[in-house]
């Protein structure tokens, strides 16, 4: 009987270790701040870019009229 017992334990210690990597794995999906501020960044660039060539559309539209 007492390999049963001990038998349980090493499956209890399993499972445990099993939450516990899935507890860690969660945390793994936060997004770093760095990564955050890059794509902003880069997509404050790109609303610069689009802002610039409407604006030098009007232009060019504008002074051919």
């Amino acid at each position: 009987m007492l390999w049963l017992k001990q038998l349980i334990a090493a499956i209890l210690d399993w499972l445990t270790g099993l939450a516990r990597e899935d507890k860690k794995a969660a945390d793994a999906d936060k997004i770093p701040e760095e990564l955050k501020s890059k794509w902003k960044e880069r997509i404050m660039e790109m609303e610069r870019k689009v802002k610039n060539n409407e604006t030098t559309s009007q232009n060019l539209s504008s002074s051919g009229d």
